[in-house]
């Protein structure tokens, strides 16, 4: 399965049997759980992450996090801070968990001041920013945890201009593995014509864009897409992305742990 890193950092088959009479067989389910850790750095510092697995029916901000991860306070400045993009607006839109452990809006004091509650949902493929508290000293490490994806095909609504999007699998994979070309990602020559992919290092972005062979070339000014640098990095288990799409697509990925489950 070359290109397929890191399937999950811990797994688990739980299974359930039946008591059944002697004339039947004996039933049995089993689900594949798994988790990945996010350290998160004090003094209001950001990660780039995703949610890469199924933490309930449909994943929210309350089913990944739970209500005693992230700091809590009665001050924004004492709260860890979660931007979620709105590509219909082109705006975020902040939450923050007060000390009852809910999510209110949080764009700014004021509207903290509100009190609006609210729980988004957060679907395979969504990437967001996560930051610590401004207050904050200590690195806090964060557990999402929950299901392996198991479905056979994943499809992710690619929209012109730019928004936040993750690998739709609980796994790592390299950049030059996925099928954007395939499924209608913008490639060319001229770096104004092609998709373009932004990873967050930590300290600033490095920018890929897609070619016409349909690879990914390092691309944070013509300069650097001049020198044709092939992608060599892999989309992390629980990392989001930025994509800038010319044109809209659906992006579609298939399973590349299927056998787990077989």
């Amino acid at each position: 399965m070359r290109g397929v890193k890191n399937i999950f950092v811990f797994f688990v088959v739980v299974s359930g049997l039946a008591s059944v009479s002697p004339a039947q067989s004996t039933v049995a389910s089993a689900n594949i759980l798994g988790y990945t850790k996010i350290n998160l750095a004090p003094g209001g510092k950001f990660r780039l992450i995703s949610a890469s697995f199924e933490t309930a029916e449909t994943n929210t901000l309350s089913s990944i996090f739970g209500t005693n991860q992230l700091a809590q306070s009665d001050f924004l400045a004492g709260c860890d801070i979660i931007s979620m993009w709105d590509p219909a607006t082109s705006k975020y839109q902040r939450w923050a968990q007060w000390t009852d452990g809910k999510f209110y809006k949080a764009n700014d004091a004021a509207q903290w001041g509100n009190i609006i509650e609210g729980d988004p949902e957060v679907p395979m493929g969504c990437g967001f920013w996560i930051a610590s508290a401004g207050s904050s000293t200590e690195t806090n490490t964060i557990l999402i945890s929950g299901n392996v994806v198991s479905v056979s095909t994943q499809e992710v609504a690619i929209v012109q201009n730019y928004q936040m999007i993750s690998y739709p699998f609980s796994s790592s994979i390299a950049l030059n593995e996925t099928t954007f070309r395939e499924n209608g990602g913008s490639a060319s020559d001229f770096l104004a014509g092609c998709d373009k992919i932004s990873v967050w290092t930590g300290n600033g972005y490095q920018r890929y864009a897609l070619w016409t062979d349909g690879k990914w070339y390092k691309a944070n000014n013509a300069a650097e897409w001049g020198q044709i640098i092939l992608a060599t990095n892999i989309i992390n288990l629980g990392e989001g992305v930025w994509y800038e799409a010319v044109t809209g697509f659906t992006w579609s990925e298939t399973n590349r742990y299927s056998q787990v489950f077989e």
